[in-house]
């Protein structure tokens, strides 16, 4: 964990200002309260996303909270996918056979 001055030490491109913004509007949710916000990882992580949505992609601060909430939704559904995977793979040879088969014909509806 970092204090928001570390973090707008490691991020060339972020000030106080922004961050401090950020985390007002609910961009960025650190754990603690002012003066003592503590950033995790993955709150730099998600720092520099914003960074990068701004700068290169040219985002909108309006447009951002829309930007922000669908990115979340994705990597929400990456996470359930994931422990989905975990569980089949936890079934016996025949289960995982069946599951495999129920796809291909699930792919099959949805081409006709």
């Amino acid at each position: 964990m970092i204090n928001e001055r570390q973090l707008v030490d490691q991020i060339d491109a972020l000030t106080l200002r922004q961050l401090r913004s950020w985390v007002r509007r609910g961009w960025v949710r650190p754990a603690g309260s002012r003066p003592r916000l503590a950033f995790s990882d993955l709150d730099v992580a998600r720092v520099e996303l914003i960074c990068q949505l701004r700068q290169e992609m040219e985002v909108t601060e309006q447009s951002m909270p829309v930007v922000l909430t669908l990115l979340d939704q994705v990597y929400g559904l990456r996470e359930q996918m994931r422990r989905v995977v975990a569980a089949i793979e936890a079934q016996p040879n025949a289960v995982k056979r069946d599951i495999a088969r129920q796809l291909e014909e699930c792919e099959i509806e949805s081409s006709s």
